[in-house]
């Protein structure tokens, strides 16, 4: 900061003068505020990324906990959103039911509406066993690239005794 006086006497006159910032100090504490937003803005993006991705893992558990009970109570799977009485709006993903074998299994899908954003996908499968009766099985996955037509591929694979996500996805659940 610039040191100048508040006052100045000129010839039985008194000039007034404030105390300022000189253009460079203003430069340079505009450069240090750009620096910092620099900084802070992808990891801002990456918290927001990680919310949608939240959104979508729970909306997913509670279709795969509706999924349960629906077929505990009827005996097979729901093959849409609208069968679990689960009304679902998101401005992230359109989200996606199928039972390709309703009495055996069902899988969900969190299709992403914006190319950016990582798709999910969520699979059931209700196994019996002699020692403990009926169990279910489920896992969800979060795809491992960002983009629609993945997850439009995407496939829980239902293997012996367990749920698996396919190499495109990732388990999170």
């Amino acid at each position: 900061m610039t040191k100048t006086p508040i006052t100045k006497i000129d010839k039985g006159n008194i000039l007034l003068y404030g105390l300022g910032f000189s253009l460079i100090e203003l430069m340079i504490v505009l450069v240090a505020v750009g620096v910092l937003v620099a900084i802070a803005i992808p990891n801002f993006l990456f918290f927001i990324q990680q919310a949608r991705g939240t959104e979508a893992q729970q909306t997913l558990a509670s279709g795969l906990r509706a999924q349960e009970a629906r077929h505990m109570e009827l005996g097979r799977f729901a093959s849409g959103w609208e069968e679990l009485g689960l009304e679902i709006e998101s401005n992230q993903y359109n989200y996606k039911s199928l039972a390709p074998e309703p009495v055996k299994a069902a899988m969900l899908r969190a299709i992403p509406k914006d190319k950016k954003i990582t798709g999910y996908v969520a699979g059931i499968e209700v196994i019996t066993t002699k020692r403990h009766g009926q169990e279910y099985k489920s896992v969800i996955c979060r795809a491992v690239k960002p983009g629609i037509q993945v997850i439009q591929e995407a496939e829980v694979e239902f293997r012996k005794r367990r749920v698996v996500c396919n190499n495109k996805f990732k388990k999170v659940g």
